[in-house]
């Protein structure tokens, strides 16, 4: 339950109008996955500034937002490692 109080924290400070949660095996506290927050961390430090979106699927976070110019940003980062795997802007 308190994992879900920490991501209803999160939904609401960021404004994300669509979130898919990830599998029970992202949601492991073993350490495996990175969490959604190291995720939209890793996607802030490059330029998102607002989360439209965000899921996990197939061992990737994907993330789409905005930049600070307010063009659309898609960043894909690694489960594991949070990497960043691709960054798309339009």
């Amino acid at each position: 339950m308190r994992n879900l109080a920490m991501i209803a924290a999160v939904v609401t400070t960021l404004g994300i109008s669509t979130l898919t949660l990830p599998t029970p095996a992202a949601a492991d506290s073993s350490g495996s996955i990175i969490s959604m927050q190291q995720a939209i961390y890793v996607a802030n430090r490059i330029g998102v500034i607002g989360v439209n979106e965000i899921q996990f699927d197939d061992g990737r976070w994907h993330i789409e937002g905005r930049d600070p110019a307010g063009r659309t940003i898609n960043v894909n980062v690694d489960g594991r490692t949070g990497e960043i795997l691709n960054v798309d802007r339009w």
